[in-house]
């Protein structure tokens, strides 16, 4: 169309040189993505190849209703399923990039951050991850990597974490002891038989539910309002130390009683299918 120019071609052994795709000789079927970049858009000027990160910039622009550069982002959310970010590698581009959202999109395998050195909150939710490296993101204050398929996950080097999702990932093992600024962790649906959280004085919402659990100490967790560790396997649990908490989940153990005398500030209470 007038106005757009191509900016990438992938698949079918596809070649692009100037504004002609060419293919290697194709013998059976192949699938062939072509993206195209209006002309003078923030991602034409940058050469951004990549489909799902022009429409990104190109809706970002729309929405900013006037001229952006690339030095002038510092937040941006890309979670368009529909025409995903495949690769992080041209976010480097963005040299002012802080908050970044790319949850929903096709990311796999292992991603490095380290390209974005400034970023203090980052969202990688629900894509295909295997691996993350963010040693290098020590700004980090928020970091959502649930619904991926992390198997082990390194956050020792993010000491300005102040909340922190791993959820629905295949994680057997979390070490947060150098996390001891968090006030929200949630670490749900993972494979964990064990969790230690006791140099977490600040932690005020903690999710460890659907694990293979069998005892989560809380003693020093006394700032906690919120709690969910239902769906695990303990036979015994105490919170009367927890006169802070609002909220508190316990369904699905094996518990043949709990003492709340103390849990005055108690508002929601799930406790079915014990003992």
């Amino acid at each position: 169309d007038s106005g757009f120019k191509l900016a990438s071609a992938n698949g079918c052994g596809s070649v692009v040189a100037a504004d002609t795709i060419t293919t290697a000789p194709v013998t059976s079927n192949c699938s062939l993505s072509v993206a195209f970049t209006k002309i003078g858009s923030l991602a034409d000027q940058l050469k951004i190849t990549d489909v799902g990160l022009i429409r990104c910039l190109d809706n970002y622009e729309a929405d900013a209703q006037q001229s952006v550069t690339a030095s002038s982002i510092i937040k941006l959310t890309c979670e368009n399923a529909f025409q995903s970010v495949n690769s992080i590698a041209e976010l480097s581009k963005l040299t002012s990039l802080q908050s970044l959202s790319l949850s929903g999109n096709r990311l796999s395998g292992t991603v490095d951050f380290s390209i974005l050195p400034k970023l203090t909150e980052l969202n990688v939710s629900k894509n295909y991850l295997q691996t993350i490296d963010v040693s290098k993101n020590t700004l980090l204050t928020k970091l959502n990597a649930g619904e991926n398929l992390l198997t082990q996950v390194d956050v020792g080097a993010l000491t300005a974490l102040t909340e922190l999702s791993l959820s629905r990932n295949q994680l057997t093992q979390v070490d947060v002891s150098k996390n001891i600024g968090l006030t929200k962790l949630d670490v749900s649906e993972n494979k964990l038989t064990q969790l230690n959280v006791s140099v977490l004085t600040q932690l005020l919402d903690l999710n460890a539910s659907r694990n293979s659990l069998t005892a989560l100490d809380t003693t020093k967790n006394i700032a906690l309002q919120r709690l969910n560790m239902g769906w695990n396997s303990m036979v015994a649990v105490t919170v009367k130390h927890l006169v802070n908490l609002q909220s508190l989940n316990v369904a699905a153990m094996q518990l043949v009683d709990i003492d709340l005398s103390k849990n005055t500030q108690l508002v929601e209470l799930l406790i079915m299918e014990n003992n």
